[in-house]
């Protein structure tokens, strides 16, 4: 049994052509009387008995919903492909990274070891040397390396509104809550 937007068996040759015409439209371009044109015809009664007889509307329908699914499979498949790279240049990187801290703390160690003078690093090197140990460090313990904060309109304070309702018509007091910055919220 063919797909829907294959050719059917009870389609005539001019019929099927019309079909992949209008198939093979883009969906919002699609029509009847455009295709009549592109065929010749003055007026789109041919291509709407063609249509109403083997059921064209549908058939597109599936056949777009096909090729979405086909599109929707390329990109996961190129995204996987781009993840995989991207995880194997992040290796890489590491690789060569993790050399050169070895290069270098072999070299601090055997200047220690000889009493010569420790290599040069520079100041913006070791904090980033710092900065990055400190997170590797901070993940492996399971701990956040990111930092949120909430903040009100323009960057300021959060104003936090309590509302209580009576029980049993006992008011509840009253509590000041202060904005942030240590006075009360009105």
């Amino acid at each position: 049994m063919p797909e829907p937007w294959e050719r059917q068996p009870e389609e005539t040759n001019k019929s099927w052509n019309a079909f992949r015409l209008y198939r093979d439209m883009e969906p919002s371009e699609r029509s009847l009387a455009k295709i009549a044109a592109k065929l010749g015809f003055k007026y789109p009664t041919q291509t709407e008995t063609w249509s109403r007889k083997n059921d064209w509307v549908s058939r597109a329908g599936q056949y777009d919903c096909h090729i979405d699914g086909l599109k929707r499979a390329q990109r996961e498949r190129e995204r996987l492909a781009a993840s995989e790279r991207r995880i194997q240049i992040a290796k890489n990187m590491q690789l060569v990274g993790g050399s050169k801290i070895q290069e270098i703390g072999k070299a601090i160690q055997d200047a220690i070891k000889e009493g010569k003078p420790l290599p040069e690093i520079s100041l913006k090197d070791a904090a980033l040397l710092i900065d990055a140990g400190v997170k590797i460090e901070r993940l492996e313990c399971g701990e956040s390396t990111d930092k949120h904060e909430l903040t009100g309109k323009d960057g300021g304070a959060i104003q936090l509104l309590h509302h209580y309702v009576l029980v049993d018509g006992i008011k509840p007091p009253e509590k000041k809550v202060t904005n942030g910055t240590g006075k009360e919220s009105p």
